[in-house]
């Protein structure tokens, strides 16, 4: 090559690498002010570290349950010594509804139970099985609090668990790992197992993230023969597919490291008025997450797991066919239909047929249902509908391997104004005081009735946000489903 091709092609290097650095100068430049028009963050969005009578137990492997209700005492105590601080400080918030506002109705410490820490609840009678409990991620324990209730009236022990990063901040979900989640639920189903002296059938019953969380502890029991199996899993909403784009999180994450760009760092921020539920969502949790269904995929995909998966437990899993939060087919494509037969049951629950916005629906939910009543499927199968002219529902249940359905008729029906169910409504109560169809005359807050009426924009939030249904007028059909099915764990008893 002559001397002069080679300054040709080195003088041409240099202007690729100006242009390149000058690409990403402006690409830093753009995502500077954009950061800029993004709400500001406060002290509830700082990391754990930074406080460090918070943070959680350093390795929950080697903690047994009274160790860590004994902690989250400690952490709790904590929480309400930093508010105190803050208000002597000037720099609490002020509004009556917040979260963190000591006096605030939205204050969790100041209900009658925590509904964010963990709790253990125990039958009248002596036991018939146990339970335990995993909420979803920026979650609570409060929102599977009435199931673990009803659970402890039909006989079971009920361990309902705080997930590690959950209940006290917003801003310990960013440095939270899936890895320390699993190792809570591990320490949760160890307690249960170890204190069983007449070996009682163990049900896991996760939500959303803790769904993710209840698979994973079954493959992790094929895995591994000193776990104790469950005899049967409960999965609502179960959170088992995220979009790829997931995987970028952590590009986002480095970008919300750097000075002026920490606001980077969330996918969401929003006023805290949810006693029991960040509002603000971590780009971390997003990426923890996808970290932890990837993990499920490639062992349900691995050969050596698959050679076991005769040995998964039973499985009841309810999903509504809209939901914004999770992909509704993916309990079906990516589980059900991965797993041998072992008395699976999936129930849907259908949209509102008389909803005057019927006719505004997208019709995803359409396509999956006419999937699903194409063939026979290797699972029990229940759709939840009102397809007559009426706001009553049934249910059409189709066994295993066939196409004939039963009807049963329920004594239940669809409020007039509600046109689905939603990712957070399946485990609460139409009754609950929170998130309820009806405002108790002396409840200090309600979210379940809806922002009203008025001009667009005159909210600090989004009214899609304030008018998502936050209450299950089902769930009389869903606490029946779940207690009969831990009734017939007994025959499903597992060797270890």
């Amino acid at each position: 090559m002559t001397l002069s091709a080679l300054k040709l092609l080195k003088g041409l290097g240099a202007r690729l690498g100006w242009c390149l650095f000058g690409f990403l100068a402006g690409m830093l430049v753009i995502v500077y002010l954009w950061s800029q028009t993004r709400p500001a963050l406060s002290f509830w969005h700082d990391d754990s570290a930074r406080y460090t009578k918070l943070t959680e137990l350093p390795n929950l492997s080697e903690t047994s349950w009274q160790a860590y209700l004994a902690h989250e005492q400690t952490q709790f105590i904590a929480l309400s010594e930093l508010l105190t601080k803050k208000v002597e400080m000037g720099k609490a918030p002020t509004a009556p509804w917040h979260r963190f506002s000591p006096t605030g109705a939205a204050n969790p410490a100041l209900y009658p139970i925590n509904g964010n820490r963990s709790y253990w609840l125990k039958p009248d009678q002596p036991a018939r099985f146990k339970a335990v409990l995993i909420h979803g991620l920026s979650d609570s324990p409060y929102s599977l609090r009435a199931i673990g209730e009803d659970l402890r009236r039909h006989g079971g022990e009920v361990f309902g668990l705080r997930v590690p990063g959950h209940g006290l901040l917003p801003g310990h979900l960013l440095d939270t790992r899936w890895e320390d989640a699993r190792a809570a639920v591990t320490m949760a189903v160890r307690a249960a197992a170890d204190d069983n002296p007449h070996n009682l059938p163990l049900l896991l019953v996760g939500y959303s993230n803790g769904a993710a969380l209840s698979v994973d502890y079954a493959l992790q029991a094929l895995e591994d023969d000193t776990l104790r199996q469950a005899n049967g899993l409960v999965l609502i909403s179960p959170a088992l597919k995220l979009s790829p784009l997931a995987g970028f999180a952590k590009l986002q994450r480095w970008l919300g490291k750097l000075p002026g760009l920490n606001n980077l760092a969330w996918v969401d921020i929003y006023p805290e008025y949810d006693p029991f539920k960040f509002n603000s969502f971590p780009v971390n949790a997003g990426q923890q997450i996808y970290e932890l269904t990837r993990s499920i995929h490639e062992r349900l995909s691995n050969q050596s797991v698959a050679q076991r998966l005769t040995d998964f437990p039973p499985m009841l899993v309810f999903q509504s066919v809209v939901d914004a939060t999770v992909d509704p087919s993916a309990p079906i494509h990516d589980l059900l239909l991965k797993l041998p037969q072992n008395q699976h049951q999936l129930v849907l629950f259908d949209v509102n047929h008389q909803a005057q916005a019927q006719g505004y629906l997208k019709q995803q939910h359409q396509q999956l249902l006419a999937q699903l009543n194409s063939r026979p499927l290797p699972f029990n199968y229940t759709l939840v509908a009102n397809p007559d002219s009426e706001l009553a529902v049934n249910a059409l249940t189709r066994s295993a391997n066939s196409l004939e359905a039963s009807q049963e008729m329920l004594a239940l029906s669809w409020p007039r104004n509600v046109y689905s169910l939603s990712h957070v409504a399946l485990p609460i109560r139409p009754t609950d005081l929170v998130y309820g169809n009806q405002r108790a005359v002396d409840s200090k807050l309600h979210l379940g009735s809806g922002g009203g009426l008025g001009e667009r924009g005159a909210f600090i939030v989004s009214m899609e946000q304030l008018n998502r249904l936050r209450y299950n007028p089902f769930y009389p059909y869903l606490q029946q489903r779940i207690n009969d099915f831990a009734d017939s764990l007994g025959a499903n008893q597992h060797p270890n």
